[in-house]
């Protein structure tokens, strides 16, 4: 499996859906994706709910890179898609669950909320809503 680093397109505004045909090699921080994949992109927003559908193609939810305390979003697989195509979560800098790690979300059906709490521990993932 051929991994490459690629680049996240500009946040022109708060909330974003873009659709990205990945031909090339393209470099960044830390998200790491096959060359050659589609991805669609979503930048979240506090109170945010995402049903991600990734059949068709994989999605990638951005974290904020300032959040600020308290910011929460709701995150679920209605669908049952993620077992094909999991949905990433990227941490945009920030740490998840205290680890230092982009999250993959593979768990068919799942349904969670993620908060920010501060910076060492970053996102809390809570199971359910």
């Amino acid at each position: 499996m051929g991994v490459h680093m690629m680049q996240l397109p500009k946040r022109s505004h708060e909330f974003l859906i873009k659709r990205i045909d990945r031909t090339k090699k393209f470099t960044t921080v830390d998200l790491t994706v096959e060359s050659g994949d589609e991805y669609d992109y979503t930048y979240v927003v506090d109170g945010g709910s995402y049903s991600a559908n990734t059949f068709m193609k994989k999605g990638v939810l951005v974290l904020p890179t300032k959040p600020h305390v308290g910011f929460q979003i709701f995150v679920s697989d209605q669908f049952g898609s993620w077992k094909w195509y999991p949905l990433m979560i990227h941490r945009n800098g920030q740490r998840i669950m205290g680890i230092e790690e982009n999250m993959e979300c593979d768990m068919e059906y799942a349904v969670f909320k993620m908060i920010y709490v501060n910076p060492s521990i970053g996102w809390k993932v809570e199971d359910g809503l």
